[in-house]
This record gives C-alpha cells, structure tokens and sequence, in this order.
C-alpha cells in the first residue's frame, strides 16, 4: 500500500518524513497492531534504535511471561517468581509476577518493560 502526503502538509506540521514513519511504526507497535520485527522495519531501524525510539515516546515493549523466561534462562538468571494474592474484589486468575526480574533485565537492557 502506498499513500502520499503533501510536502505542504509535512511542511506545516514541521515533521520530516523518516520520523513520520517512526510515528507510524511506534503507533503501530504500541497498539498491537505490528509486531517489533513489522515496526521497526517500517520506522528503518535496527532493534536498539527502535527501543530507543519506542523509550522516548514511553512506549513499552510488549513482553510477557514466556519472553522474560526465555531471556532469564538466556543471561543465566534465576526466576525469582513472587504470587501476588488475590484481591476480594478482583475477579482476575491468579498471577505470577517477576518484579525483580523484570526490574533486572530492565535495568541490564536498558528499556521500559510494560507491566
């Protein structure tokens, strides 16, 4: 699919077109809509650029309990696995939560993992 914008239009809105397509490729990602590999493609970036670019939007990397698993058992760390107890009003499942975890490997990579 191709579209085109007028460079008046892009001119008025004071953005140049690369970072228009970040715009596009962040949206896309943080709505659910575009996988990372989709995203960052279409923004023309490698991966650490597309994070950082996601980081400063405060977009948050989609990354759930199988993903964090695979990367502790990658960098060697231990799962520290901590139950949250049930609420009286919550009617969700129970949960695990890898605070520590998630704090860790936030804090090794260097990004915002959404929670």
């Amino acid at each position: 699919m191709t579209f085109d914008i007028p460079d008046s239009v892009l001119a008025k809105s004071n953005i140049k077109p690369e970072e228009l397509l970040i715009e596009l490729a962040v949206y896309l990602y943080d709505k659910g809509h575009f996988s990372m590999g989709k995203a960052k493609r279409l923004a023309g970036l490698d991966h650490i650029s597309f994070q950082k670019e996601m980081a400063k939007r405060n977009v948050y990397l989609n990354y759930g309990v199988e993903e964090l698993e695979k990367d502790l058992k990658t960098l060697g760390i231990k799962s520290a696995k901590t139950e949250i107890s049930e609420e009286p009003d919550w009617a969700g499942p129970m949960e695990l939560v890898y605070t520590k975890d998630l704090e860790a490997l936030e804090a090794i990579a260097g990004i915002k993992i959404k929670r």
